[in-house]
């Protein structure tokens, strides 16, 4: 049997789309097929690697900290304490428990040069001199959770005399950050250079919709929430992320209700209280939105290649000059590709690694050589893979996302 390209084509989502009208179920595949659900494996893996690149960049001895929720209302009396208290007693349950777990396995597989450890305690950064603090994260939403947990560090006198003194450097990884949350934990002066993600965006802000589209999903959302649900999640920042361990509260509420307007009876494509069944982590996780390759080739000005793009076959093919189409044009930092692409960091660094092997970049300047060049115009001019793509037999994409080419 067929796996389903979309979570509209699964049975939960199926039953989900059976909420709405008929006239409705279109804008509401829409949205249902914009989210973006990683599994567990997926999850770790990814996390772990990033992390680890992170730490492999970063100044020694490291110190890596699960981020947890913490009230952003405490005086700045008493913060040493606090943070103390803090270090000492980490969360055993919830999202920083796995995050934590990820952690044990990042100190011991961490590069041998480098003294990284997890969760010291505040008298382990003072005895052992820690040169780099690694807040780590499953999501940031809204942001708000890790800016006050960064804050909650800056109230301690202890971290500010070592900030003032350039001893001390602060980084947060985390595994997807929306466009909101980047641009509050950017005004956190400590952290705006300093930000890592494995997936950017997945949110109706960056979301490759027409305005119309949009405009009918926001349109949806407010017509179909119950009485006590936020219509775009939490703040308003309506995420479209969600992962097998957890809902995050920011999603739109007529993906998680268990009660539709004026009380009507509705089937959540998730139950917000629950979280994904067994069957639904199996059956719901490793989608995500297509990528629409000619609309991405057009962004970057390659106007005959977006041209070209539905002439060619889906899968790492399409990625690869897409990376090249962006080098092309001067985006060569692997973050910034991966938020105009709207894919994965992981998917980037593989583009570029195939990229590289077939000897189309150079990989220390991130330039497209000559042959490079020839490729990304052979590829504007043709209606069949470019040369290099077809005589290639290793060309090999591991992490493409299921339907999202």
């Amino acid at each position: 049997m067929r796996s389903p390209d979309r979570l509209s084509d699964t049975h939960d989502g199926q039953l989900w789309l059976d909420n709405f009208l008929e006239d409705d179920r279109g804008t509401a595949s829409v949205l249902l097929d914009s989210l973006r659900t990683v599994g567990e494996d997926e999850f770790r893996a990814e996390l772990l690697r990033l992390t680890l690149g992170v730490v492999n960049q970063s100044t020694s001895p490291v110190a890596l900290y699960p981020v947890q929720s913490v009230s952003n209302n405490e005086a700045t009396v008493g913060a040493h304490q606090e943070l103390a208290d803090e270090l000492q007693a980490p969360s055993v349950h919830g999202s920083p428990a796995i995050v934590s777990n990820i952690l044990r396995d990042v100190a011991r597989q961490r590069p041998k040069a480098q003294l990284v450890y997890s969760s010291p305690t505040i008298l382990d950064l003072k005895e052992k001199r820690f040169r780099t603090i690694i807040f780590v994260d499953d999501y940031a939403g809204s942001g708000q959770t890790a800016a006050n947990y960064t804050e909650m560090w800056l109230r301690s006198k202890s971290v500010r005399s070592w900030l003032s003194y350039g001893l001390l450097n602060f980084a947060y990884v985390t595994f997807a950050m929306s466009s909101v949350a980047q641009q509050r934990l950017k005004a956190i002066r400590v952290l705006s250079n300093h930000l890592h993600c494995v997936e950017f965006g997945h949110d109706f802000h960056t979301a490759r919709w027409t305005d119309d589209e949009r405009q009918r999903v926001r349109a949806l959302c407010a017509k179909y929430v119950g009485s006590r649900q936020k219509p775009f999640g939490w703040g308003d920042t309506a995420g479209l992320f969600v992962m097998a361990h957890t809902v995050p509260n920011n999603l739109p509420g007529i993906l998680v209700q268990s009660r539709g307007p004026h009380g009507s009876p509705w089937r959540p494509l998730i139950d917000r209280a629950l979280g994904m069944s067994p069957d639904q982590q199996v059956a719901l996780t490793g989608f995500g939105p297509r990528i629409d390759a000619p609309g991405l080739a057009a962004r970057f000005g390659q106007w005959r290649l977006a041209s070209r793009m539905s002439d060619l076959p889906p899968g790492p093919l399409r990625v690869v000059l897409l990376v090249l189409a962006g080098l092309a044009r001067s985006r060569r930092d692997t973050a910034r590709l991966s938020e105009e692409l709207g894919i994965p960091t992981y998917d980037v660094k593989d583009a570029i690694d195939i990229a590289a092997s077939l000897g189309l970049i150079d990989v220390g300047r991130r330039r497209l050589t000559d042959d490079g060049w020839r490729e990304l115009d052979a590829a504007r001019a043709r209606r069949h893979a470019p040369g290099s793509f077809q005589e290639n037999k290793r060309l090999y994409y591991p992490h493409s996302l299921r339907g999202g080419q």
